[in-house]
């Protein structure tokens, strides 16, 4: 226990010392004793969520080299396999459940060799860790040194999150206090038994400059998209929505998923990369469902960004800068259409709040349309 200590105190003194940007590390876990806290809730309200992030970082894996981003972000869509690092996943789960606390709005408290004296010695008492916890978790006046909270910090491109989980970095009081007493109260609804998707339900590609055309039984939807791929997402991943959580909107047997890629052979080779894509889309809400670069892919399953895309539309999705603010730029531009063929009636898309899905993925957490 006194090495333990003492690696808890270290750790929270190098976190101390970094730099504001330090917050935006997306991949590792806090460094140091830390608890989750939002101001008026209750130990109650700390266990469901705490339940929720837990079986949601369940459902992640780290990948071994070589994997496909796809897959990882919707596996039934029946693509090559892709192998996961067993020796990572642990790290990486954990990793998850700060991302998904955080992205439900639960700030992280670190805390200082003094603040975290008198309950490390709890770890071993899980009753009386849990009395402190129910003191601390909702306290207007926390203890402790807020290290991190909600920023939309996944659409940051100054973030770092395309690191791999390497290992699990000091000690949460809130998962050792309320694992126990979190287990079991969250589950997802059972996958129903489905058809196998055809052809027609595999994701949609672009569409070539002489194909842009608007027609009756479906939404043309452009998007532009710039970056840097050395450092940044390379694809971005949209979902048309079920009829249910549990249900993929591929049951009607037309594509559910459309990816935009910056390594699309139709992209020039450059720094930044620029790409200008089209897609016909079936009827229906789609989602932005995640990002990735090569093997790692981001599920934005705590909640994300949405439009609605009505047959007979033309609508334009935003300028994504993958390598900067990832929020998209509306602004209608000359540029924003392959071969500068724009279709009569073109509007830019309203995005709204979409609620929490099934997580898949490598990392996870939510992007907040309204934020800036």
């Amino acid at each position: 226990m006194k090495f333990l200590f003492s690696a808890v105190v270290g750790a929270v003194a190098l976190l101390v010392a970094q730099p504001a940007a330090a917050q935006f590390v997306m991949t590792r876990t806090t460094p140091g004793a830390a608890y989750y806290h939002k101001a008026g809730a209750s130990l109650e309200d700390h266990d469901t969520q705490l339940a929720q992030c837990v079986a949601d970082a369940q459902r992640t894996a780290q990948p071994a080299s070589g994997g496909n981003a796809l897959v990882l972000i919707n596996p039934a869509l029946g693509i090559a396999g892709v192998g996961y690092d067993l020796r990572r996943n642990r790290a990486g789960r954990r990793v998850n459940i700060e991302n998904c606390m955080v992205a439900n709005r639960w700030t992280i408290m670190s805390l200082s060799e003094a603040e975290a004296a008198p309950l490390l010695p709890l770890l071993r008492e899980r009753d009386s860790l849990r009395m402190a916890l129910a003191r601390m978790v909702g306290a207007e006046r926390p203890i402790g040194t807020m290290t991190r909270w909600f920023t939309n910090d996944a659409m940051n491109g100054a973030s770092d999150r395309f690191s791999g989980a390497e290992f699990v970095e000091g000690v949460s009081l809130s998962l050792e206090g309320g694992m126990t007493a979190s287990r079991g109260l969250i589950s997802w609804p059972p996958i129903p038994d489905l058809p196998r998707p055809s052809l027609d339900a595999l994701p949609l590609d672009p569409l070539r400059p002489r194909d842009i055309r608007v027609t009756d039984d479906s939404a043309l939807v452009f998007i532009r998209m710039t970056g840097d791929i050395r450092f940044s997402a390379d694809i971005l991943v949209f979902e048309r929505l079920g009829p249910d959580a549990s249900t993929p909107a591929w049951i009607d047997q037309r594509s559910n998923l459309f990816a935009p890629s910056l390594n699309d052979r139709t992209v020039e080779r450059g720094r930044p990369r620029v790409g200008v894509y089209a897609y016909r889309l079936p009827p229906g809400r789609w989602r932005l469902t995640g990002m990735a670069r090569t093997d790692m892919a981001w599920s934005f399953c705590q909640g994300t960004m949405a439009f609605d895309a009505r047959a007979g539309e033309a609508l334009y999705l935003g300028s994504f800068d993958l390598s900067g603010r990832m929020m998209p730029d509306m602004t209608m531009r000359d540029d924003i259409v392959p071969a500068g063929r724009i279709p009569g009636g073109l509007r830019p898309v309203e995005y709204t709040a979409e609620a929490r899905f099934p997580c898949t993925g490598v990392y996870i957490y939510s992007v907040d349309p309204t934020a800036s």
